[in-house]
């Protein structure tokens, strides 16, 4: 009983650290998560890690039934172990960590860790031939030379090797089976990861590029959002693309959802990554993040540009002094096509079709599972973290105490005689409703603009007629006008 208690809590530190450990770092390095589809490649990789760890879980047991010792090197079986997994090949305990890894790295689709198993069993190569074989054939001799001649070091003798290839060629059969071509972002970015927490990684994408730092953070997108614009400013600015906890390759733990602690993060990312004077743009809910750090640590940045995100979210209806609509009288919308879900090409031209922008791919990827046949799968964002990230934060923005230069782009309605031919009008009636609700968003606009020059008065207010929530998208090249030449009258 005491041999099977060492071997145990052998057994539990080599499993631990090369099973466990090291893989668990590598996937996360690699930015995975687990797959939301549940395919042939993962039902292969499952199988696979459960034939491995039963397979190593054999061999310990051979080691203290038949052996009398464990697996340890200092502790070692009193007798020759030829018996069980081991009349198979000479190291079936090495082969079932390895087959057990094999299959995770399946499961994931993750070559990194595939790598490392190439790299453990080449360790473990070495080892047996350096050391484990030389010290057994010193303890049993001849017998052990005689094992040797009849059972393979990694490989079964050619009686059983149309077993051993036919397990390869139906590995290889399941690869092919479930692989999609491989897809690379195209954007020309660096990922990266800063640890903001003991247990919080956040993914941060570095376009490169000369001048003063450019930080875009999104509401609930991630960095991705700004794959297309990004290249095209790192003539000008090393810009950054912020992924906050909760979305994206970012580590998505139960809490730390509040404003303070996004600007807390971003607070880390700029020191981690040593960035000085920065210009922080913003989009949507993200303007309350950079608000608030610029509040609190306004010696830490260049500026602030708020890409149609200085709203106040604590107004409500009242505030506004908006028109009377009668929605019964309202014309109907010209029907738009669905969002087509069979590829990413599709959805991205029927989303540039119904909202007049396409989001990056790889911010789709980020935002959507990916199904065998290339389809769009379930969406991957927490329900729960958007509402406490965009509802759960609000707060009134304190813009009277930014003391850093300030640039706000505003979307405008776009003229109404281009919006009318979005709609079916049969009157006089129904065209003066939709007139009615078209001054809303103006209403809107303009009591922001107000707020904001009266808080700020030496902000630059400008003004994108008909442009997207994402004007990054609909307007590239406005904002990036607009951000060069904010740029420019900055202090070094």
């Amino acid at each position: 009983m005491f041999i099977l208690i060492r071997a145990i809590v052998y057994a539990t530190a080599f499993i631990g650290f090369f099973l466990i450990a090291i893989p668990a770092r590598v996937i996360a390095w690699s930015g995975l998560s687990r797959p939301e589809d549940f395919g042939v490649a993962q039902a292969a990789g499952l199988a696979a890690v459960v034939l491995g760890a039963l397979l190593v879980a054999g061999c310990i047991l051979t080691f203290v039934f038949i052996g009398r010792g464990t697996q340890a090197p200092f502790d070692p079986p009193r007798r020759l172990v030829a018996r069980g997994p081991y009349r198979v090949v000479r190291n079936p305990m090495y082969v079932g960590a390895a087959l057990a890894m094999s299959g995770a790295a399946l499961f994931y689709r993750s070559w990194p860790l595939m790598a490392y198993v190439a790299v453990f069993l080449a360790v473990m190569h070495l080892f047996v031939v350096v050391y484990e074989e030389p010290t057994l054939r010193d303890t049993f001799g001849d017998a052990y030379a005689a094992y040797c001649a009849n059972v393979g070091r990694w490989v079964p003798r050619a009686a059983q090797k149309p077993v051993w290839f036919a397990l390869i060629a139906a590995g290889v059969w399941v690869q092919a089976l479930d692989a999609q071509p491989a897809w690379r972002d195209p954007s020309p970015h660096q990922q990266r990861f800063v640890v903001v927490e003991p247990s919080v990684r956040l993914e941060v994408l570095d376009w490169g590029g000369t001048g003063r730092p450019l930080v875009f953070v999104s509401c609930y997108l991630t960095g991705h959002a700004y794959d297309d614009i990004a290249p095209k400013l790192t003539d000008r600015f090393r810009v950054y693309g912020f992924t906050r906890r909760g979305f994206g390759a970012s580590d998505r733990p139960e809490g730390g959802y509040t404003l303070q602690r996004s600007a807390d993060d971003l607070l880390a990312v700029l020191d981690a990554l040593q960035m000085q004077k920065p210009i922080l743009a913003a989009n949507s809910c993200g303007g309350w993040t950079v608000t608030l750090l610029a509040v609190q640590h306004p010696g830490r940045l260049g500026g602030l540009a708020y890409l149609e995100a200085a709203d106040d979210p604590m107004l409500t209806l009242d505030d506004y002094d908006f028109p009377a609509v009668d929605l019964a009288k309202l014309p109907k919308r010209i029907e738009r096509p669905p969002l087509d879900y069979s590829s990413f090409d599709a959805y991205r031209r029927t989303q540039k079709v119904r909202s007049g922008v396409a989001f990056p791919e790889a911010e789709l990827r980020h935002g959507f599972g990916v199904k065998p046949d290339g389809s769009l799968g379930p969406e991957l964002m927490s329900r729960t973290i958007r509402q406490a990230v965009t509802s759960g934060s609000r707060s009134k923005p304190d813009f009277a105490r930014v003391r850093v230069p300030v640039l706000a782009v505003f979307q405008t309605p776009e003229p109404f005689d281009e919006v009318v031919k979005e709609y079916v009008i049969e009157n006089d009636e129904q065209r003066e409703a939709l007139r009615l609700r078209h001054q809303v968003g103006r209403i809107m606009a303009t009591r922001w603009e107000k707020d904001l020059r009266a808080a700020v008065p030496s902000a630059k207010i400008v003004e994108l007629p008909g442009a997207s929530l994402y004007m990054f998208l609909s307007n590239e090249a406005d904002i990036i006008r607009e951000l060069r030449a904010f740029a420019a009258t900055l202090q070094p």
